[in-house]
């Protein structure tokens, strides 16, 4: 590999991302005027369902909350979701307007914040990470899975690309959580459910 080419990854690896100040899925009759396939975003979301049925849910990259609003509708008890995008975020509060859920932003990249920040609940019966882990910085991935389990009371849920899964699978496993469900939805990268071994976290308000 040519030495600037290395160094441009080298870069790219350590500096925060822009946050984005456009949406991200394209569903015009919901006002959103992004490029992805909204279709993308909710894919698998029967098997989510089944699981989120009265219970809360954390939505680590939420985007506009398509996922969070799709659930909530089909029995989530209350939703939380976060992302790095304020313009996104904007969007998913209005998208979301009548339901039973709140969006912050946060850099995902800085993985403490899942510790810090004062808007979180102690703990949520489903996280969802969604598409969000293969875009993290290299040096922030690990972290913020950790972190973002640390949250997460019972049902987990990763989609990720294969070629991209790294060590997600062992990190998830050491810290407690077992393979209960596998799929691959047309159209879009696998989704992995999983289930809490140890004893559950308090349960949330």
């Amino acid at each position: 590999m040519p030495l600037v080419t290395r160094l441009k990854r080298l870069v790219r690896g350590r500096k925060l991302p822009s946050p984005s100040r456009r949406d991200y899925y394209a569903t015009p009759e919901l006002g959103l005027d992004g490029h992805r396939c909204p279709e993308r975003r909710l894919a698998g979301w029967e098997a989510l369902a089944r699981h989120a049925r009265n219970r809360t849910v954390l939505d680590l990259g939420c985007a506009e909350g398509l996922m969070l609003r799709r659930l909530l509708r089909e029995g989530a008890r209350r939703g939380h979701g976060l992302d790095n995008s304020a313009h996104r975020i904007a969007s998913a509060r209005r998208v979301c307007a009548l339901e039973p859920a709140r969006f912050d932003v946060m850099e995902l990249n800085r993985p403490g914040q899942l510790d810090a920040a004062p808007f979180l609940e102690p703990s949520y019966d489903c996280v969802l990470m969604l598409g969000v882990y293969q875009h993290l910085l290299e040096r922030s991935r690990d972290a913020a899975l950790v972190k973002a389990l640390a949250r997460c009371r019972e049902i987990f849920a990763f989609r990720v690309p294969r070629r991209r899964l790294h060590g997600a699978p062992r990190v998830i496993r050491e810290q407690g959580f077992e393979l209960v469900e596998e799929l691959d939805p047309r159209g879009a990268e696998q989704l992995l459910i999983y289930r809490r071994r140890a004893p559950a976290l308090p349960a949330a308000a």
